[in-house]
């Protein structure tokens, strides 16, 4: 077995963050706090409109703390990098970080948003592997994936790697990674390492004791009373411990303290639970400030759909419905749905979407927060590229168009003209949209003309014979339609061909209901 470790350092100032992207004061400034500059991602979304470089450089000016510990005297739990260039530190009083910085931002920790952000992380991560496994304690927040299984599949181990790496990337956290023969070592690699990004391998199981001997042993979560006697034992690091006797350790910290070097040098196994995906897709972002431009949602919708994306390819699945939420207040919110004629999981193909909706939307009170869903989870099939290089357009490209004409104009007013099993030719065809299952087509064994008109049209008489620029030389019929007396719309028609001397092809029918008058009904091509 092969394991991945994703330790993720500054989740406690991510998971904040998150909510606190996006958002603008009232001077119209937008907000977003940032640990580390954001590479662009792999899978971006169409343009939304940034900040400006200006923008950018006053907003990671503004420092950033979250606290915990007792109410009376919280300490400084996570810092980002503004608060660190103002000698900021972890573990000192929040009292004493605002003396150092009179505006600092000052944030309590929430531990449900971090463990939400890990389960986002591991939504996205379980198309690369159905084992993944969120470390149970989350102030060791990470996440472990089994990878052996998976190099084949994604071109080999650098190959998947890279992939699983880019879609952090993609989510906006900063990580650090590791990998060993199993999941305690590649935690404790992953844990080692001290720049954003990096990857620490041991993939010989042989060599663990070597690869692990430098690592400090506050890496383990141990108490923080075993730390202190190691630290006066002068054992600071693994390698320490290691030479020490088993025996004389377990009688000094205990069973579970030696059972945890055995995991790390996998003498023992671990049974991690597996990371279960929830059935349904269900995310939001609040602000904690106001939004009053619509245009300015776009980019935290374009997140929250990248979001979904990566839930859904996991699952192998797609969904034809979303359901997006903007809150403007306890109470009030405004609802919107997008549909698709097609099963899709494509970011760009749902962002179009709410894009072309949002253009026409004036928001009526500032947003407050932004949730999406999706629901109506289904497999997707996806369509096979052609071999034809000079094949153009897909069936995809082709519902993504009526997609988009039916979020600007209305679904009710994008449909196709299809068959109705009616004789009556005016009641034979009906508006249909892909919502439902098709009605069932028929075929028709009968000549019918190319236009119908909407109305059929009164002819001139000469001398019994029917006028419509000229003379109408009967060609074909008669084909006789007497039916519709279940609906008051009874028809006893007799139908012909005709021509006339231009050479109009009509389509024409005497009515034995009005006094066996003629009518034109249509005309061929």
């Amino acid at each position: 077995m092969l394991w991945l470790y994703i330790y993720f350092p500054f989740i406690s100032i991510e998971s904040v963050n998150k909510a606190l992207a996006h958002a603008k004061y009232e001077f119209e400034e937008v907000i977003s706090y940032v640990v580390t500059p954001s590479k662009t991602s792999a899978k971006s979304i169409e343009s939304t409109g940034q900040s400006s470089k200006s923008d950018a450089a006053f907003l990671q000016s503004l420092p950033l703390v979250v606290f915990d510990g007792p109410e009376l005297r919280p300490l400084v739990y996570a810092i980002n990098r503004a608060a660190h260039e103002h000698n900021i530190r972890i573990g000192m009083t929040l009292a004493s970080a605002k003396v150092l910085h009179n505006d600092l931002i000052a944030l309590p920790r929430e531990t449900l948003r971090e463990l939400r952000s890990l389960k986002r992380i591991a939504n996205a991560l379980l198309q690369f592997t159905p084992n993944v496994s969120i470390d149970q304690n989350i102030d060791r927040a990470g996440i472990a994936l089994e990878i052996s299984a998976s190099q084949t599949l994604f071109g080999g181990f650098n190959a998947l790697i890279d992939r699983i790496r880019s879609s952090v990337r993609a989510l906006r956290y900063v990580a650090r990674y590791g990998v060993a023969p199993n999941a305690a070592a590649a935690a404790l690699l992953a844990r080692a390492t001290t720049r954003g990004n990096a990857l620490n391998v041991c993939v010989d199981k042989a060599s663990l004791a070597e690869a692990l001997a430098p690592i400090s042993v506050r890496h383990f979560c141990w108490p923080d009373a075993t730390l202190r006697a190691l630290d006066t034992l002068g054992l600071p690091t693994i390698g320490d411990v290691l030479r020490q006797p088993y025996d004389g350790l377990q009688r000094r910290f205990g069973s579970n303290f030696v059972l945890d070097l055995d995991r790390a040098l996998g003498h023992r196994e671990e049974i991690r639970p597996v990371y279960a995906p929830p059935e349904q897709f269900d995310s939001h972002i609040d602000f904690m400030f106001e939004i009053k431009d619509a245009d300015r949602l776009l980019l935290p919708i374009s997140e929250l759909l990248a979001e979904l994306e990566d839930f859904l390819r996991a699952r192998g699945a797609g969904t034809d419905e979303i359901k997006l939420e903007l809150k403007q207040g306890r109470a009030r919110a405004q609802h919107f749905e997008f549909r698709s004629r097609s099963v899709v999981r494509s970011a760009t193909h749902w962002h179009r979407l709410v894009r072309d909706r949002l253009d026409t939307y004036e928001l009526e009170e500032p947003v407050i927060e932004i949730a999406l869903r999706a629901h109506h989870i289904v497999p997707l099939i996806e369509e096979n590229e052609s071999l034809l290089p000079y094949e153009k357009g897909t069936q995809n490209e082709w519902i993504a168009l009526l997609d988009r004409l039916a979020s600007r104009i209305g679904d009710k007013n994008v449909y196709r003209i299809a068959l109705h099993d009616d004789h009556r030719p005016e009641l034979a065809w009906r508006s249909e949209s892909d919502e439902g299952e098709r009605a069932k087509q028929f075929c028709l064994r009968k000549v019918r003309p190319t236009w119908l008109l909407q109305e059929p049209k009164s002819l001139v008489e000469i001398l019994g014979r029917p006028q419509y620029n000229g003379e109408l030389v009967l060609l074909a019929g008669p084909e006789r339609i007497d039916t519709g007396w279940w609906d008051n719309k009874a028809v006893a028609r007799d139908y012909f061909v005709a021509s006339n001397p231009l050479h109009e092809v009509c389509w024409i029918f005497r009515d034995y209901r009005q006094g066996k008058r003629w009518y034109l009904h249509g005309f061929f091509s």
